[in-house]
């Protein structure tokens, strides 16, 4: 961006608004099924485990 004539510039900023952030996830996860929400330049990313993969429960009889 030009200067206006007549000012002499100090300081100037320039802001990027272009980022990438890449990741590898274990194949435990569904990347089908990952969900984002940007809040206050915050993102949270819920990304969920197959159920393949998620952890189960063995009922055990005893005798």
């Amino acid at each position: 961006m030009p200067t206006p004539a007549g000012l002499r510039l100090h300081h100037a900023e320039i802001r990027e608004s272009h980022f990438a952030r890449a990741v590898s996830l274990s194949p435990d996860f569904d990347t089908a099924k990952i969900d984002g929400n940007l809040q206050d330049g915050v993102l949270k990313l819920m990304i969920p485990r197959r159920d393949e993969a998620r952890p189960r429960r063995i009922e055990v009889q005893t005798s």
